[in-house]
């Protein structure tokens, strides 16, 4: 009996997932200004199978993307061929979700609470990722 793919619908699927972040730089406008360069947005990428979904919280939407059989190499040399940072990790399986609070959507909060992260210091990229790294469940990939 062949092992099918746990389906996007169901709650274990991101318990299982393996996760690439992708941290970027934008356009400098505004408060963006204030941000590191190369850490002004970021957005998440998880694993099902052959398949990668990618989750890009944008200004006034969320892009949602399905992208199909793409294997874990090409899309970390395209993203650091495009100059963004990376770094891969997994939920863990026993993460829980964060817990809710009200906080301003944003790119970081959308990652956060996609990796069941309870950081309520952390408000941009930069900090998002020293956390992931400091936490040593992400690290960039090689």
């Amino acid at each position: 009996m062949a092992m099918r793919p746990i389906p996007y619908s169901d709650p274990r699927y991101l318990h299982s997932a393996r996760i690439l972040i992708v941290f970027e730089d934008r356009s400098a406008k505004g408060l963006m200004r204030l941000l590191r360069p190369g850490f002004r947005h970021c957005f998440c990428l998880i694993e099902n199978e052959d398949d990668w979904i990618l989750i890009d919280p944008l200004k006034s939407s969320v892009r949602l993307e399905i992208l199909r059989h793409i294997q874990l190499q090409s899309l970390i040399d395209h993203y650091r061929a495009t100059g963004r940072t990376l770094l891969l990790g997994a939920r863990a399986p026993t993460a829980t979700t964060a817990e809710s609070s009200i906080r301003p959507m944003s790119c970081v909060e959308l990652v956060k609470r996609l990796l069941a992260v309870r950081a309520p210091a952390v408000w941009t990229p930069y900090q998002l990722y020293a956390c992931l790294l400091d936490g040593r469940e992400f690290n960039e990939p090689g």
